[in-house]
């Protein structure tokens, strides 16, 4: 990563906490992006759980996943990408929270 981003770009990465609000498949695409990048830490905040719906567009779950609720479904799986990123889910978003990161992404509410 240093080699495409620069030594600088990498060390800001590692610092920052992004929250990503609402787990759709544009979140997920995101999420993935910014783990494989090697961000700091990332809170997924999604209180729904998973429909057959989803599937289509979250390729992070599977069938089994159905009735589960998705952030903390998706959080060993996006551990698996990058061990070294702090990743955790919550469900509900409150004002502190958004404070404790240095992104927010809103993709569904």
């Amino acid at each position: 990563q240093n080699a495409a981003l620069g030594a600088e770009v990498t060390m800001k990465m590692t610092k920052m906490r992004a929250l990503v609000v609402g787990c759709t498949g544009v979140a997920v695409e995101v999420t993935k992006n910014l783990i494989l990048q090697g961000i700091g830490a990332i809170t997924l905040c999604d209180a729904k759980t998973a429909q057959i719906a989803d599937l289509g567009a979250n390729f992070f779950l599977s069938e089994a996943d159905v009735g589960k609720p998705i952030a903390p479904t998706l959080v060993p799986k996006f551990k698996e990408l990058n061990p070294f990123c702090n990743i955790q889910a919550v469900d509900a978003l409150t004002h502190d929270l958004v404070l404790q990161h240095s992104v927010v992404i809103v993709c569904d509410l």
